[in-house]
C-alpha cells in the first residue's frame, strides 16, 4: 500500500461508516475496546471505567459507553479527513496530552491500533479489508 488511502479506500470507510446507526458504530467500537483488552490484559488497567471492575463490567459501563462515542467522534473527524493526510494525523495528535496524562506512551496506541482493527475488520464486510489490515 501507498503512504495513504487511496481514494476508493477512502470512499469505502465513508460508506461503511455512514450506513451504521450510533448505537452499532458503540457496539463495534466496544468490541474493538474488547480485542484491545484481550490482546494486551494489563492496558484495560489505564481505563477508569474499568476501575474495580472486571473487563466484562467494564465494557458495558455507561462511562465505557461515553468513551466508546467520543473515540467515534474523533474516527468520525479523522475519516472526514483521510483526502488529507496533516489534517488526519491533526486530529490523532490532539489526542495525544490528555492520554500521555494518563500514562499512555506511543507503544499503547500502536498495539492498540493493531487489535483493535484486527477485531474490526473481522466484523466488516465490503471494505478493502487485505489493503486495511496493512495499516493495522
Amino acid at each position: 500500500m501507498a503512504d495513504w488511502f487511496t481514494t476508493e479506500e477512502i470512499a469505502a470507510v465513508n460508506k461503511d461508516d455512514s450506513s451504521m446507526t450510533e448505537d452499532q458504530l458503540v457496539e463495534f467500537t466496544r468490541a474493538g475496546f474488547a480485542g484491545i483488552f484481550a490482546a494486551y490484559p494489563d492496558y484495560a488497567t489505564l481505563f477508569g471505567a474499568l476501575k474495580d471492575k472486571s473487563v466484562e463490567e467494564g465494557l458495558k459501563s455507561d462511562a465505557m459507553t461515553a468513551h466508546c462515542c467520543k473515540f467515534n467522534q474523533v474516527y468520525k473527524r479523522l475519516c472526514a479527513n483521510l483526502d488529507d493526510q496533516a489534517k488526519a494525523k491533526a486530529v490523532i495528535m490532539e489526542l495525544a496530552p490528555t492520554h500521555r496524562a494518563k500514562g499512555l506512551k506511543a507503544e499503547h496506541f500502536q498495539n492498540g491500533l493493531k487489535a483493535m482493527t484486527e477485531t474490526m475488520m473481522k466484523s466488516l464486510e465490503g471494505c478493502p479489508v487485505d489493503e486495511l489490515k496493512k495499516c493495522a
